[in-house]
């Protein structure tokens, strides 16, 4: 904890008067400078919520900019530490590529964390945080968030007004940097509640004004399959009028990887871990990304995402043989180290409509897995055999058999994929288990590396 100095507390006395003169005056609608460092003056605002947590969608080129380009200062309390318990699992199961550190070193993105919130009702004690830092000499912070504590659930309209025309004067005096509005997380209130109340007036200004926002509470209010659970009073904690939305859908999607165990503050893994997810959404949109599967503006319009739920097989006509072909007259090299680095990992085609190929740690090819039942074929065609003890005895599988599929000889063949991140089995079962595993956990490649891997 500082200790003020005279000047300090002059500051800061100064800075009261200042919060209660912005109390009395409305937010500025006109939309002020928020440049965003690498990609320019916005045109839109960049909203991130509940339907910006698929890291497979997030093309990895924007993310190693943002990890290059990107000088991050959050100030949060234990609610906003959820943030960096998502980042924290994500790095441990996927790898460098989603590194961070408070440093930058190592090729990681920078993120330096200082004890704080947004308080409440127009206290801006956390405005003097922010100055003092980039104050500082030779500091280099482009993108700076703050995050509530309960504070805005107690808010007011005057109080939220005063936080909205704290974060534009941020702008103003430093706009070189990108300032990252937040939401207050939920609290049981439900849509008619307070803070429901001074959330919407934040989204509303952010939308209206061009602002990055990441909007905490819309994704507490929803689960992964989409399901909304505001209406049904959801807290901080995934609680619900009926039980918990994040045990429950873990509980029917065993296995997924955003439900990997982590130390989740006030909340359930799948809470932070979407949330986790998110940021590196956002932070792909700060370095440049238009928010696409496309990493650079198409010139057409793009495809659209596939759908969650394939559509009836027998109306989907047979594309396998034309993408295979097309592919393998595409592949001009194979860098060897590449596809033993991937070595039984599942790629997600991020550049083209999310298709899925399946790298065979025997032969380090790639194999099409096209719909769902593409998908349950090649990983039964290319299954090994094992009893059913050495299946059910494992946790933990050992180096031999990761990214391989062990067939369960002795009970009808049952099918587990051994994912080579955490070394656990995933029950493959029937051919939209195939396919619902093989995008939960799914590798995002761009086309350039996806071609210098050799195709079956």
């Amino acid at each position: 904890m500082k200790i003020l100095n005279k000047k300090a507390l002059i500051s800061l006395g100064l800075l009261a008067i200042l919060g209660l003169i912005l109390i009395i005056k409305a937010p500025d609608s006109i939309a002020q400078n928020n440049e965003v460092k690498i990609s320019g003056q916005l045109s839109s605002a960049i909203v991130i919520n509940h339907s910006n947590a698929d890291i497979s969608k997030v093309p990895e080129s924007y993310v190693t900019q943002a990890k290059t380009n990107l000088k991050v200062f959050y100030i949060h309390t234990s609610h906003g530490s959820q943030i960096i318990s998502g980042m924290e699992t994500l790095r441990n199961s996927l790898g460098s590529l989603y590194s961070f550190n408070s440093t930058g070193s190592g090729s990681s993105l920078k993120i330096e964390e200082e004890y704080g919130d947004l308080g409440s009702n127009g206290d801006l004690g956390w405005e003097y945080q922010v100055r003092d830092k980039l104050d500082q000499s030779g500091n280099n912070t482009n993108v700076v968030m703050i995050s509530w504590c309960g504070g805005a659930s107690e808010n007011t309209t005057s109080g939220i007004n005063a936080y909205l025309n704290a974060m534009n004067q941020l702008e103003k005096d430093y706009p070189n940097t990108t300032f990252v509005y937040m939401t207050g997380h939920l609290d049981g209130t439900g849509v008619n509640g307070n803070l429901n109340k001074m959330n919407t007036l934040i989204r509303n200004y952010a939308n209206t004004n061009k602002k990055v926002l990441f909007d905490f509470a819309d994704i507490e209010s929803y689960d992964p399959s989409g399901s909304y659970f505001l209406n049904k009073n959801a807290d901080d904690g995934a609680n619900y009028s009926g039980g918990n939305w994040a045990s429950e859908w873990c509980e029917n999607n065993s296995g997924n990887s955003l439900c990997s165990s982590c130390e989740c503050a006030h909340s359930e893994p799948l809470n932070c871990n979407l949330k986790g997810r998110a940021f590196w959404w956002m932070a792909a949109r700060l370095a440049g990304w238009n928010g696409t599967s496309s990493p650079t503006p198409p010139s057409t319009p793009p495809a659209e995402d596939p759908p969650s739920t394939p559509p009836d097989e027998e109306e989907t006509p047979d594309t396998t043989l034309s993408v295979v072909e097309q592919e393998r007259l595409l592949v001009s090299w194979v860098d060897t180290a590449l596809a033993t680095r991937l070595s039984g990992r599942i790629l997600l085609q991020i550049e083209k409509n999310g298709e899925a190929w399946y790298i065979y740690p025997k032969d380090k090819k790639k194999y099409y897995l096209g719909r769902p039942s593409d998908a349950f074929n090649v990983m039964r065609r290319l299954g090994l055999g094992a009893t059913h003890q050495y299946i059910s005895s494992h946790t933990i599988f050992p180096d031999s058999v990761l990214g391989k599929i062990l067939l369960d000889v002795e009970k009808n063949g049952e099918a587990y994929y051994i994912y080579p991140i955490n070394k656990k089995k995933y029950y493959l079962g029937r051919p939209q288990d195939a396919f619902n595993i093989m995008r939960s956990l799914g590798l995002g490649i761009t086309n350039v590396n996806l071609r210098k891997i050799g195709v079956e």
